[in-house]
């Protein structure tokens, strides 16, 4: 058995962690979203994300330090739970228990062997077992020792997933039909009664000979053990909610008014005659009271002499937090249950607001630079207003005052002035705090200040707009061009746009001065396009002490420490409010109250050293002994949100990288090369920063070893230039001399080489010598010249190039190379390629064969390019611990992976050609290589495109490269093909001169759409409506310009596109 002591104190020190920041509790605000009350004879339960609440008098609760506990099972003397899967978003350790003393203390179990790998959603605890259902794989598991072995039981029938427990016995629901479990353990008993056609059971109770269920219109029971049957129709849909009984009392949430009970087990039934309903989910009892849990104003109880529900969260800091806005002395939160104010100073919450309960909830809180505060409840066409921080309110109702009606989007204080944006109806402006109000034009749904301003922009537009007067008039300012946005936000020093950018890439910009924009997206993973309002709202950045902090309720936390070059993940949070004061953090949610933190410190400690060949496999990097270039340096963080980030050490061997302070994480290096012997030390365990982590490599044997590698940078053109790279590995162990040779294409008229040949045969025959090639150095050849204008589009051009070390070596298999493309017209500079371009078999997979990723690029400037950086958000189905550097056209002087799974390549320098000066040396290209994770699902496509820039420029957007799962079916009638059909376009011709024809090709689409095409910009060129998607697709002639295209057919089963060249 698991000690239940060390589980205690593993429990004590994770209450308030979710993922690896320490987030602690300000407790409160009272309330919650208690969705899943619990009780037994004792206490009630509701648990949280942070804690398990429990009440024995039904008015105040005690906080128990154990949190993320769902579903939840409560008998007399045991509490059964799954930790881990209820509450929290992203991944967290599943953990079984169980406790006998109401949730004090807790034993650990093992996780029941379900069909989704040890979580459930339903469990009953009787005195001779714990019960979990598992429908889909057919089974009941029960545990008669608090989970530490499981059994399997039958159920009644295939399908069966609830389970109750009343007396002591076990019931089940199968096929709208509820049985209970006899006394040998093993066979079932039917007690229900033909609920009739269109009628769904939801839940039930037993004790004694008395039975009750709810259907959706109906009430059953009996107290007679089933033979007869009592049925009640009731005026509105019944709810899933539990039968409890309180004293004589048998209490179900239903009927007029959310509640019903009956005093002779079903027989009657009568409404409480309560005066408004709440939103009671489900019911429970304690201290001979009945509790009603709410969707988000907490747990209420019913005072029976005035038939009223009254609030009872006394002690319950759970509530559903939708806003937070902080001023000079308070946090404001709006909550489900009301609006609350913690006090900054003395760190706790003050007396709940003087406000009645909204009919849904408080939407917003707003405050001004002077103190005053306005909440507004959601769909209200009214707000509160309190001119002295909360002691008292005024309602406020702007529509009533211009004679008009509407409801409240949106409000915000600019200064003293209150703008309120309305929801399909006027927007106002009040200078005189409410007393009189003015029908304004432009009202943006943003709003931010900023160096002086008010900026905004309407949602989904492409207009941004500035306020020198406080609201009273807006005037349209320079934007990201072909941006539709979705946020605003500003620091002291940068105003931030997001939006969507060619239909398809959400994007973030950030500007110094309101007119300039820099683009600042890179290492945020893709969102939704057009998100919800409510995540609209939550989002922000700020900036402290130098570093920018980025959330979006759909992504996260994110934290910039390059001014916004970049972004590195923080947490997972996901649709929370977040609020910066001073340096600490305030976090709200759908329950559970606000917790708070410090500023996050991922990545603040720096740790450096060297790698090189330990030649004495000592540790000791000597005078003499040889550095290391390109190893893989990377960091393990295991409770982080991405636990792995890499760097590659520099030409001198040394490196630097990032890790959390505090965090005892593990730095490794990776070395790829089959060749070696140890590595001393095998890691360095760290904590801060430090310098001098060295690590020795110590090789086998002496082992000569190069490899050859190379590409075209950029596209075959008949009559143009065109540069072709060659690169040289030294993958053994010892420095290597030897030879390069390269055979020209006849089509291929040679010009120059750097460096230059050391021989030129017949013209078309290129050799290199080379000596004192190091280990793991990289050489590159580059090699110019110019293709003949007669050259066929569509023709091949081939090359051969290999490598002749001056002894043999341990694997020749690599020094050779086919250089092979086709010739083309007009063509996309700036894109992505995958090979093997179909994507991988499933035994490619298990054996570790990568995807090899290429990028290529050009410099269509008008002046030399001084740096290249690329950045590639990689795809969470590949495995990066398996990320390698093949090949580049120019030297790479950094290739590293940043948390979050971005992976930066730079070229600095690289002082790249413009294409107007040198056409074939504007090009250039990267190739890396990973593997796919081995397990995977079969129907996920990876999908990868990456961000160029050229110096300090908006960045180039590649198209977006998808590889799958080759499946290869093998007939014994027919050719094996190998070539399965892709869900895309062919077509023919592609280059076109003008006309075409499109081929659907692997899905076939059917029945009429329609075809477009547009241009890489996202503007639409061409729209044809087609009759009948199952035929080719004729296009007459469209008068394109030259140029890439893409082209889309779009029907009800679904979209295809491909990519056209038009060549005239």
């Amino acid at each position: 058995m698991k000690s239940p002591l060390l589980y205690l104190l593993l429990l004590l020190t994770a209450a308030n962690l979710p993922g690896q920041i320490n987030w602690q509790h300000t407790n409160g605000p009272q309330g919650g979203a208690t969705w899943h009350p619990y009780y037994n004879d004792q206490y009630a339960f509701v648990p949280d994300e942070y804690y398990l609440y429990r009440s024995n008098d039904g008015q105040t609760w005690e906080q128990l330090p154990y949190g993320n506990l769902w579903p939840i099972a409560a008998s007399p003397t045991t509490l059964a739970a799954l930790q881990g899967h209820g509450f929290n978003y992203g991944a967290a350790p599943l953990h079984f228990l169980v406790s006998h003393d109401n949730g004090m203390s807790w034993t650990e179990g093992n996780l029941p062997p379900t069909y989704y790998g040890g979580i459930f959603s339903k469990i009953a605890v009787c005195s001779h077992g714990i019960y979990v259902p598992d429908g889909v794989d057919n089974v009941i598991y029960r545990s008669t020792d608090d989970g530490q072995t499981w059994e399997s039981i039958a159920p009644p029938g295939q399908y069966t997933y609830d389970v109750w427990a009343f007396d002591d016995k076990l019931y089940v629901e199968w096929y709208n039909q509820y049985w209970r479990l006899a006394a040998n353990g093993v066979d079932w008993e039917l007690v229900s009664p033909d609920f009739g056609a269109q009628e769904y059971a939801s839940n039930m109770f037993a004790t004694g000979p008395h039975l009750m269920f709810a259907t959706e219109h109906y009430l059953w029971g009996s107290n007679d053990g089933g033979v007869t049957w009592k049925k009640t129709a009731i005026p509105y849909h019944n709810t899933p909610g539990k039968f409890v009984q309180v004293g004589n009392r048998i209490y179900k949430d239903a009927g007029n008014t959310g509640l019903m009970y009956t005093e002779d087990f079903g027989y009657t039934w009568a409404g409480v005659p309560i005066p408004d309903y709440h939103g009671i989910l489900d019911l429970a009892t304690a201290g001979g009271y009945l509790l009603g849990a709410s969707y988000n104003q907490g747990v209420f109880r019913l005072d029976e002499t005035a038939n009223l529900l009254v609030p009872a969260n006394d002690g319950l800091y759970s509530a559903a937090v939708y806003f937070l806005e902080a001023n000079a002395t308070d946090l404001w939160a709006a909550c489900g249950n009301g609006v609350f104010a913690y006090d900054l100073s003395a760190q706790s919450w003050k007396n709940t607001a003087l406000l009645p309960l909204p009919g849904n909830y408080f939407s917003k809180v707003a405050s001004s630079a002077s103190g005053k505060i306005a909440a507004v409840p959601v769909y209200a066409d009214y707000f509160y207003l309190s001119t002295d921080n909360g002691l008292s309110w005024d309602k406020i109702s702007p529509y009533q005052a211009v004679g008009g009606w509407g409801s409240i989007r949106n409000l915000f204080w600019l200064d003293d002035a209150l703008v309120v944006k309305g929801d399909f109806s006027s927007n106002l402006r009040s200078v005189d705090l409410g007393k009189t109000w003015a029908i304004t034009g432009i009202t943006p749904d943003q709003i931010v200040y900023f160096k002086g301003k008010h900026y905004g922009t309407p949602i989904i537009a492409s207009s941004l707009y500035s306020s020198s007067n406080l609201g009273q008039s807006w005037e349209a300012v320079p934007a990201p061009a072909g941006v539709l946005f979705l946020k605003l936000a500003a620091t002291d020093d940068r105003l931030f746009a997001e939006g969507v950018k060619s239909g398809n890439q959400r994007m973030l910009y950030y500007s110094t001065d309101g007119i300039q924009w820099t683009y600042a997206s890179d290492g945020l993973p893709d969102a939704d396009l057009f998100p919800s309002d409510i995540d609209l709202y939550l989002g922000n950045i700020w900036q402290k002490n130098g570093t920018y902090y980025y959330y979006d309720p759909q992504i996260g936390l994110f934290a910039s420490l390059d001014d916004c070059q970049t972004w590195l993940p923080i947490q997972y949070l996901p649709y929370n409010n977040l609020a910066l004061v001073d340096t600490t953090f305030y976090m709200g949610g759908f329950g559970g109250g606000v917790v708070k933190i410090g500023l996050p410190q991922q990545y603040g400690a720096l740790s450096s050293g060297f790698v090189f060949k330990d030649d004495n496999n000592d540790g000791l990097f000597n005078p003499g002994e040889t550095p290391l270039p390109a190893v893989q340096v990377h960091v393990h963080e295991p409770t982080a949100w991405h636990p792995f980030w890499m760097t590659t050490s520099k030409d001198d061997g040394s490196y630097a990288i990032g890790s959390t302070p505090g965090s005892m994480d593990t730095l490794r290096v990776k070395v790829n090369s089959p060749y070696v012997d140890q590595i001393n030390p095998p890691f360095h365990l760290v904590s801060g920063s430090g310098s001098g982590r060295n690590f020795g490599v110590h090789f086998s044997a002496d082992i000569l070893d190069v490899s050859l590698a190379g590409k075209f940078a950029g596209r075959p053109r008949p009559g143009f230039n065109l540069n072709t790279h060659l690169q040289i590995t030294n993958d053994g162990t010892l420095p290597a001399n030897g030879t390069v040779s390269l055979k020209l294409d006849p089509n291929f008229q040679f010009i120059a080489a750097d460096p230059a040949p050391s021989a030129v045969i017949g013209g078309d025959s290129l050799i290199w010598d080379f000596t004192q090639l190091l280990l793991f150095e990289k050489r590159v050849i580059s090699v110019s010249g110019n293709l003949a204008p007669t050259v066929p589009l569509g023709s091949l051009l081939k090359m051969y190039a290999h490598v002749e070390p001056d002894a043999p070596v341990a694997t020749p298999q690599n020094n050779h190379l086919v250089l092979c493309d086709t010739v083309v017209g007009s063509f996309d500079p700036n894109d992505k390629l995958v090979d093997p371009p179909l994507g991988l078999t499933a035994a490619e997979i298990a054996g570790g064969k990568e995807l090899h990723y290429t990028i290529r690029f050009q410099n269509t400037g008008t002046a030399p390019a001084s740096l290249v950086r690329i950045t590639d958000l990689i795809d969470t189905a590949l495995q990066v611990t398996t990320l390698r550097l093949v090949s580049s056209s120019h030297p790479v002087s950094d290739f590293r992976l940043l948390p979050g799974r971005l992976l930066e390549i730079l070229f600095d320098p690289i002082d790249l050609p413009d294409s107007l000066s040198d056409e074939a040396g504007s090009h250039g290209f990267v190739t890396f290589a990973i593997q796919r994770n081995k397990a995977y699902r079969s129907n996920y496509f990876v999908q990868n495109k990456a961000a160029i820039y050229f110096d300090f420029n908006e960045p180039v957007i590649t198209n977006t490269v998808k590889s799958g799962i080759i499946t290869i079916s093998v007939s014994t009638d027919e050719p094996v093909d190998q070539q399965p059909p892709r869900n895309s376009l062919r077509l023919v011709p592609n280059p076109a001169p003008s006309g075409f024809t499109v081929y659907a090709t692997g899905r076939r689409l059917n029945g009429p759409g329609m075809l477009e095409i547009s241009n890489l910009a996202g503007q639409t060129c061409y729209r044809q409506l087609v009759p009948d998607l199952s035929s080719p697709v004729s296009v007459p002639e469209v008068r394109l310009p030259d140029g890439v295209y893409v082209v889309k057919i779009a029907g009800v089963a679904g979209v295809l596109a491909g990519k056209l060249v038009v060549q005239r």
